[in-house]
């Protein structure tokens, strides 16, 4: 273990806790209860299912407030892995004048002067120097304690910087991973938000009426095409993931056919100026059948989202299209006026930046009615002969 002298102008305004930062979660930090207090509270972001987080330990430092800002001295690394795992990437990267013999100063001082323009907005990219810091401080060094609950507090055993990072999440359940959260903790007590958003995934219907519009609803005949589309967003910290796993799940009624051949994809911000996705290798469109139930699935699967769509961004959506009918083969499952055929979507995504898994969106549903015409025809001898 080095010891490193007193470096003060390590402060939180001198850009070494942006650096350090991942993304930027402290620009500043929010300050509240008393001088002396080393603890952490990580927001949930809006409606996410994140629900522990782990924290990592790279530097001990003393840590005091000034001037609505945190100042940092005595700089030292945490352990001996941490160390080892954070200049193991800056040798790989090539950073000047930093090798095994190293102190953290000197490590302090490289961030600082080489990492800028980092704000409480900023996801880092996994190709960015920051994630790769991160990425090895998790897979190769002890956790700091045990994992804690979004919003609640967690106390470290010493000050200094941490890494944060979202512990194991719930495939079935609506969540995405912050991106890595890198936050200098002691003297007032810190919180911070998770930065990530949850993807979501909405189902429009549009019958083939003239001026007819994209809405939840529509009323068909009995085969005749109904167009359908799905609209999938993803998470804030996109740039954050290596690989972005991404699936349509579309069940349809027992009483509907998609057409397979009439799938289309797009990319973009809007439909208006979406751009169409080839299948190629960017991804798999098909249409299965439960022999059970009569219901079948339209899915649409992505193995990597970042590979098929090149400028892929937090803003980007993807639309998926096709039609399908009221099958007249199928008229015994066609459900006539009542709560009508219901069609329902999912999604089903990476959600974690640093760690392998999925998670799985809120389901939409749309429904296509159809009505029977009841006729009675009478005779000349008053019989009648229902229709």
């Amino acid at each position: 273990m080095k010891t490193t002298k007193n470096i003060a102008r390590l402060a939180v305004t001198a850009g070494l806790t942006a650096a350090l930062s991942f993304g930027g979660v402290m620009a500043p930090v929010t300050m509240a209860f008393a001088e002396g207090d080393n603890t952490i509270t990580i927001s949930q972001a809006d409606k996410n299912g994140t629900t522990k987080f782990k924290a990592y330990q790279i530097f001990r430092a003393k840590v005091v407030d000034q001037n609505e800002s945190k100042v940092a001295s005595d700089i030292n690394w945490a352990n001996d892995e941490t160390e080892k795992a954070v200049i193991g990437v800056l040798k790989q990267v090539a950073a000047p004048n930093i090798n095994d013999s190293s102190t953290a100063e000197d490590v302090a001082d490289y961030l600082a002067q080489n990492v800028r323009d980092t704000t409480d907005k900023t996801c880092v990219k996994n190709s960015d120097l920051l994630y790769k810091i991160a990425d090895a401080v998790a897979k190769n060094s002890t956790q700091t304690g045990t994992s804690f609950d979004a919003g609640t507090t967690f106390t470290a055993p010493s000050n200094g910087y941490y890494l944060f990072v979202t512990d194991v999440l719930d495939a079935s359940k609506p969540n995405t991973g912050t991106s890595p959260i890198f936050a200098l903790v002691g003297g007032k007590s810190v919180t911070v938000t998770e930065k990530t958003s949850i993807p979501t995934v909405t189902k429009k219907v549009k019958d083939n009426k003239s001026n007819s519009n994209w809405a939840d609803k529509a009323d068909s005949q009995m085969g005749q095409n109904v167009n359908y589309q799905l609209t999938g967003t993803v998470a804030d910290n996109v740039a954050s993931f290596s690989a972005y796993k991404y699936e349509f799940y579309d069940e349809l009624s027992a009483g509907l056919t998609a057409d397979e051949g009439s799938i289309k994809v797009y990319a973009g911000t809007d439909r208006d100026t979406a751009t169409a996705i080839a299948a190629d290798n960017n991804y798999t469109a098909d249409v299965t059948a439960d022999a059970t139930t009569g219901k079948s699935t339209l899915t649409v699967k992505f193995t990597d989202l970042k590979t098929a769509v090149a400028d892929l961004s937090a803003q980007t959506k993807i639309y998926v299209e096709y039609t399908a009918k009221l099958d007249p083969k199928k008229d015994a499952n066609i459900v006539v006026g009542g709560n009508g055929n219901e069609n329902t979507v999912k999604l089903v995504y990476s959600n974690n930046p640093m760690a392998e898994g999925t998670g799985t969106s809120v389901s939409d549903t749309v429904r296509d009615y159809t009505y029977a015409l009841k006729l009675i025809k009478e005779d000349s001898a008053k019989e009648t002969i229902k229709l």
